[in-house]
């Protein structure tokens, strides 16, 4: 299906688009997550839900994936704080992230797009959904994955947090070493409306 995508945000060559189809999110940890999330805002009427009300029994199959980061205001501008990082996440980056601040460990690069992605999310509404060659910034090795990031309010109901789940695959050659060759670095990174998902689930 094509998912007509119209870019929002361009950075470097790299773009966030917004689409007007549903792109498959089959991975078993994000339809748990996503289920579990859209139950959670079904119950609030289709306002965005909490994160205090997430319950981990919910996704068991997304909890080492899982991340959380909070929009928060320091030094007099906008940063996002990780508030959890799950054990795969954390063996992607050479030290602790959780407590950290997303610019002291993303290169400056990148780091543009990461918080567009946020922003679009948080104050326009949808889901994000990012594919292709994922912490090749971070671990210095290329791999495939995706990502799913939900928006959700924060202990003071405000849309400030996202969380969201990463899957990712090394990619290897026969003999289980690593490729040499130029690899590509693109990610898409997509912005799902609401309206869309919610079409999408109604079928």
């Amino acid at each position: 299906m094509p998912l007509n995508p119209t870019i929002v945000f361009e950075h470097d060559g790299e773009t966030i688009e917004r689409v007007e189809d549903m792109p498959p999110i089959d991975e078993p940890g994000f339809r748990q997550l996503l289920d579990h999330w859209s139950a959670l805002r079904d119950r609030a009427g289709g306002a965005l839900p909490a994160r205090a009300d997430l319950d981990a029994i919910a996704f068991p199959k997304a909890m080492a994936f899982m991340w959380v980061y909070q929009r928060v205001q320091n030094d007099g501008r906008t940063r996002h704080l990780c508030r959890l990082a799950g054990e795969d996440v954390r063996l992607r980056y050479s030290g602790m992230i959780a407590g950290k601040y997303l610019d002291e460990f993303i290169p400056a690069d990148i780091l543009p797009l990461v918080e567009a992605h946020y922003r679009l999310l948080l104050d326009e509404g949808g889901i994000g959904w990012s594919q292709g060659t994922i912490y090749l910034q971070s671990i210095e090795r290329a791999g495939s994955g995706e990502r799913i990031l939900l928006p959700m309010l924060d202990d003071d109901g405000r849309p400030n947090v996202i969380v969201g789940a990463s899957r990712y695959q090394p990619w290897e050659l026969d003999d289980g070493t690593e490729p040499e060759p130029e690899l590509p670095s693109r990610v898409v990174r997509y912005v799902i409306p609401f309206a869309v998902y919610d079409r999408a689930r109604r079928g």
